[in-house]
């Protein structure tokens, strides 16, 4: 599979910590749990080349409240990128200069944000050096 058509999706296991994360050309919707921790990413072809990957804020089942886990998902984000990267590090060797953007997503579209989270070659790089 080309990188470009690749979608990945970064679930873990609260009671063990595992990460675990499914490559194809579709969102691994069916290894979501019920608090909507995952972290997806998938590429975008605009004018630019770049991979973007999507929070999202506000669950139903979950104790924090859309704030907390943006803070949460903040906290986690570097590895959870360097998970998704280094885990596909064969297709992507090519794409070291492209940007990464990351999608907070809430049903309040008001508090929806896009934030810039550096190079792919920045997380792979990161992953290398441990």
């Amino acid at each position: 599979m080309e990188p470009l058509e690749s979608k990945y999706s970064l679930t873990h296991s609260d009671e063990t910590g595992e990460r675990f994360l499914f490559i194809g050309r579709s969102f691994a919707e069916d290894a979501y749990c019920e608090l909507r921790d995952e972290v997806n990413a998938e590429w975008h072809i605009d004018e630019e080349t770049s991979l973007h990957a999507f929070c999202v804020l506000d669950c139903s089942a979950s104790k924090y409240s859309p704030k907390q886990r943006y803070e949460i998902f903040s906290r986690h984000l570097n590895r959870a990128l360097a998970a998704i990267l280094y885990g596909d590090r064969d297709s992507v060797q090519d794409m070291v200069d492209c940007k990464v953007y990351v999608h907070f997503q809430s049903s309040d579209k008001t508090q929806d944000l896009i934030e810039e989270h550096g190079l792919v070659g920045d997380y792979l790089e990161a992953v290398d050096k441990q």
